[in-house]
């Protein structure tokens, strides 16, 4: 895998060995560019934003949206989260930020010289799910102090992880890297850290800090203070029969007690999930939770019925 294929970092003037200025964006390279330089060949459509952004320009909205999957995430992207309007607060982010369908989370850090910066997830932010999913459409990007996107390495599938009130693993929101996050937001929502390596793929050797997007540091420090964070919606969750069909399910068994089959669909309630997860391990901390409970109920291997 050569670095340039892979690491993707897009300066606004872009380094690339040939004239084409848009030889790294695969998307317009496919579909678009016939040895022509010609900069303005390839229109990327603009979205329309419910609310003013207090962190994001229009260059940065264009340089994001050129990054998504395709036309259906530029129509309208709706603001349902921002610091200012919301409150600076954990439980508010996760409220309006949560099962929204497709995210764009954007970080400011503290300070002078601090950096805006985030992610989009292209998969609907799970709660309390504490492992990490997604797909390789999700990239982060910095905008500030200069615009630099990191797609996806396809080194390791640490792509988005979100999780609250769990007693021993992260609490928080988090995008790349188990070891090395490419940024992160904690559950007070104050602190947050990211870390990456030049060298992350020249060398190719697996070590830990070859994450996920590849990213350098995206913030001006290691670890920061959070001054402010917008999220927008994107692209509404779209739901598949057997999802629909599953919410139905675990509606009408809301009162009853379930076994077998239903304690898949019980652990998508939020309110249920620790109590079914308490059910299966017992009361002791919850140091298996990272491992897919889901996985493990398909495999039958808990066979502890919940009612009662």
């Amino acid at each position: 895998m050569g670095s340039s294929s892979s690491k993707h970092h897009h300066h606004h003037h872009h380094h690339n060995n040939n004239n084409n200025n848009q030889t790294n964006i695969e998307q317009q390279e496919k579909n678009e560019i016939n040895n022509n330089n010609n900069k303005n060949q390839f229109y990327v459509k603009v979205p329309e934003l419910t609310e003013k952004s207090k962190l994001l320009n229009d260059e940065h909205i264009r340089w994001i949206s050129r990054y998504l999957p395709d036309d259906s995430y530029r129509e309208t992207w709706k603001l349902l989260f921002s610091s200012s309007r919301d409150g600076h607060s954990f439980n508010r982010f996760q409220h309006h930020s949560t099962e929204k369908g497709s995210i764009i989370v954007i970080v400011k850090e503290e300070g002078e010289e601090g950096h805006i910066f985030g992610g989009f997830c292209d998969e609907n932010l799970k709660i309390k799910y504490p492992k990490f999913y997604g797909n390789k459409n999700n990239f982060v990007f910095t905008l500030k102090p200069e615009i630099e996107i990191f797609r996806s390495t396809g080194l390791d599938q640490c792509f988005q992880y979100f999780n609250a009130d769990s007693k021993t693993l992260f609490n928080g929101f988090a995008m790349g890297g188990e070891l090395l996050y490419a940024f992160s937001i904690d559950h007070l929502m104050e602190n947050g850290e990211s870390k990456g390596s030049d060298e992350i793929l020249s060398n190719g050797d697996g070590k830990p800090r070859a994450s996920t997007y590849g990213n350098t540091m995206l913030s001006s420090q290691a670890e920061y203070k959070i001054e402010y964070v917008e999220v927008y919606g994107c692209k509404d969750l779209e739901l598949t029969e057997e999802q629909i069909l599953n919410i139905q399910y675990q509606n009408r068994n809301k009162k009853g007690g379930i076994t077998g089959a239903g304690q898949k669909s019980v652990l998508r309630d939020e309110d249920n999930a620790d109590k079914v997860i308490k059910g299966m391990m017992g009361d002791h901390e919850f140091t298996n939770y990272h491992e897919d409970i889901n996985e493990a109920n398909k495999d039958k291997k808990i066979t502890t019925p919940l009612h009662k």
